[in-house]
């Protein structure tokens, strides 16, 4: 279904910033081409929308140890989804700090917009992983509390922005066939919203590693549209 957002002439543009933060860390090698095709798909099905190809502002960062712009609010209509793909994966899982950064590009955006007199949708942020934050073996243990802290901070500044309707946050906590897995309890802590952190089952009949990159296409539509983000969970993964 298509939800048409009114022109605005020669105005200004409507912005619909999306940031998709995607954990390449070595523990991701097994699921790496997965997650490659699984958003080369949701770009080149996003593109088919005209209404999400003249208004969403794509932000993708792949992070492990440290984290890396892929695209920084990039149009989608000018997104080359082949640019998007994990070359490698490597590292140990520094999730605060990418999702602080995160966190900032999306308030200095935000910012830029309300400079330029252009009017904008809150956030949609999307996070996947399929460990926990993590500084690695041997680490200093300044280096392991500063991973820790920053895991923290990130949850506080998540929650505040959810309290406040400024942001929909939704993670895919990743089991892999080889049992590498997430911990859903400590990616719980980033939400006030239970519903919005999901367990997400690479084996299986079904792989809701793309159903969660379908959930994210859903969840574009859903703002268009005025649609609860809950109910497209709700529609998507529980019915």
């Amino acid at each position: 279904m298509n939800f048409v957002v009114p022109s605005r002439g020669n105005g200004p543009r409507l912005h619909l910033p999306i940031a998709i933060v995607i954990d390449k860390s070595t523990s991701t090698k097994d699921i790496k081409d997965l997650l490659n095709n699984c958003i080369v798909n949701l770009v080149n099905n996003m593109k088919k929308e005209t209404t999400f190809r003249n208004t969403v502002d794509l932000l993708v960062i792949h992070y492990s140890s440290e984290y890396e712009v892929i695209a920084d609010f990039e149009i989608l209509d000018n997104v080359n989804p082949y640019s998007l793909v994990i070359k490698n994966s490597h590292g140990f899982t520094h999730t605060g700090g990418a999702l602080l950064y995160v966190l900032q590009r999306l308030d200095e955006k935000k910012f830029e917009w309300k400079n330029l007199a252009e009017k904008y949708y809150q956030p949609l942020m999307f996070l996947l992983t399929d460990g926990y934050p993590d500084a690695g073996k041997g680490a200093p243990t300044n280096v392991k509390k500063y991973v820790a802290d920053s895991y923290v901070t990130a949850a506080n500044e998540i929650k505040n922005r959810e309290k406040e309707e400024k942001l929909v946050f939704i993670a895919a906590g990743i089991e892999q066939q080889n049992g590498e897995c997430a911990d859903m309890a400590k990616l719980s802590e980033l939400s006030i919203h239970p519903e919005r952190i999901i367990h997400v089952k690479e084996a299986g009949h079904l792989n809701e590693i793309e159903q969660f990159f379908n959930l994210i296409y859903e969840s574009t539509n859903a703002t268009f549209s005025n649609t609860p983000v809950d109910d497209v969970i709700n529609q998507i993964w529980f019915d």
